[in-house]
């Protein structure tokens, strides 16, 4: 099966995580350079062509990219970060992966047991990942019922980024 990157998109730190056949692989942080606040653009012109290379080096065929959603945030800090989410959402579709966007209660519950040291944001990465994995695997055959696994089929259906035309 297909290699996902995971990507929880920051404006100070973005992480991202490989998944490959349900098994968590690489996975980094990308850190915003300089002291106080930033414009997006100055964060999308060292976040994406990073953010590309990754992408390019795990041959990665899909995307799990966290949204932003707007419960409570003030917007000084969601409008901003929508348009980080959005911008590598649109530049990983150019670059031909099939995307998709999870709110953070869509997140997989639980990681399996990591090696070594992952910040908060490599871990959302890995559980993006992770949850579209499970998702576009789960067997006919599952304990679970037909219905929920083609519910949450139909969750990610509707929230695929449509790719190039």
């Amino acid at each position: 099966m297909a290699r996902i990157l995971g990507v929880d998109p920051g404006i100070r730190h973005t992480g991202w995580a490989i998944v490959d056949n349900g098994r968590l692989g690489r996975h980094g942080l990308l850190y915003t350079p300089g002291p106080g606040r930033l414009l997006v653009s100055e964060v999308l012109a060292f976040v994406l062509p990073l953010l590309s290379k990754v992408a390019d080096r795990e041959t990665a065929s899909m995307a799990a990219i966290e949204e932003v959603v707007w419960r409570g945030m003030r917007r000084r800090v969601t409008m901003p970060l929508s348009h980080v989410a959005g911008a590598i959402a649109g530049m990983l579709v150019e670059r031909g992966l099939d995307v998709y966007l999870l709110t953070p209660s869509m997140k997989a519950k639980e990681l399996p047991k990591l090696r070594g040291n992952w910040s908060d944001h490599e871990q959302d990465a890995a559980r993006l990942a992770l949850r579209v994995w499970t998702v576009l695997n789960a067997p006919a055959d599952s304990s679970r019922s037909k219905r929920s696994v083609d519910n949450e089929q139909d969750t990610f259906v509707a929230r695929l980024v449509p790719g190039r035309v």
